[in-house]
């Protein structure tokens, strides 16, 4: 990871940038753009990325995972988050926690997010980029129930060594997942897992339930159990955490 790095001041998506550059070339795997300010930064479901210039990481990583089936491609959002946990766990004292599904948070404010985009061949991941936004030096943040480093500890960090340190856990847990140690994967996931196996109240299509997370299925599908005993999955967009 990091062995072949891009820098760009500024961009629209660092996710595009990458792609578009793996079109043009044949560019190693564990290639890293990183980009000091998005114009169009990109969030999952299409929400928009928004972050102060130079002050943040935003990159993305290309990788050829060829031999992860597609079913399990919801694994790298999950140990991109637990990387991404373990290098927090260096900086910062105050909980941190993983939400479903590709999420970052210390204690109820996010900190950060993954979002992956990948092309498939003969249901296998052909490439994949990897876009990894950690909020860092931050510290006028526009949006609500957010977080950065300094705002948790008041000191400043080096972009770069905070980079460096998130391709080294990547790597750690990218190897565990190409030897398919998926029970490890999961095991340590839901160790950091938001409200796992902890009564709280959701929303899906405009009802509102309480219930509890009990684990991610086979799909990468979100598993929680009603108070009521009832068991239900859930896919991205489907539901919402209110309290």
């Amino acid at each position: 990871m990091g062995k072949s790095v891009v820098y760009l001041p500024q961009c629209h998506s660092t996710n595009d940038e990458l792609s578009n550059l793996a079109k043009k070339s044949d560019i190693k795997e564990g290639t890293v753009l990183y980009t000091g300010y998005q114009t169009k930064g990109k969030g999952q479901r299409g929400n928009k990325w928004v972050a102060e210039p130079h002050k943040n990481v935003l990159m993305s990583i290309f990788l050829r995972p060829g031999k992860i089936k597609l079913s399990n491609q919801y694994f790298l959002n999950l140990i991109i988050g637990l990387a991404a946990i373990e290098v927090l766990d260096q900086l910062v004292d105050t909980p941190k926690y993983l939400k479903w599904p590709n999420d970052i948070y210390i204690r109820e404010n996010k900190i950060g997010g993954s979002l992956i985009e990948s092309s498939v061949k003969e249901k296998n991941l052909e490439t994949v980029v990897v876009g990894i936004g950690l909020n860092v030096n931050q510290n006028g943040i526009p949006v609500p129930k957010a977080t950065s480093i300094f705002l948790e500890t008041n000191r400043f960090y080096d972009i770069e060594d905070v980079i460096e340190k998130l391709l080294c856990k990547i790597e750690e847990w990218y190897d565990k997942l190409l030897r398919e140690d998926f029970l490890e994967i999961k095991s340590q996931y839901y160790q950091r897992l938001m409200w796992f196996n902890d009564i709280h109240e959701y929303e899906s299509d405009s009802v509102r339930f309480k219930g509890k997370i009990t684990g991610i299925d086979e799909y990468g599908r979100l598993l929680v159990e009603t108070i009521n005993g009832l068991r239900r999955t859930f896919r991205i967009k489907e539901v919402e955490f209110i309290k």
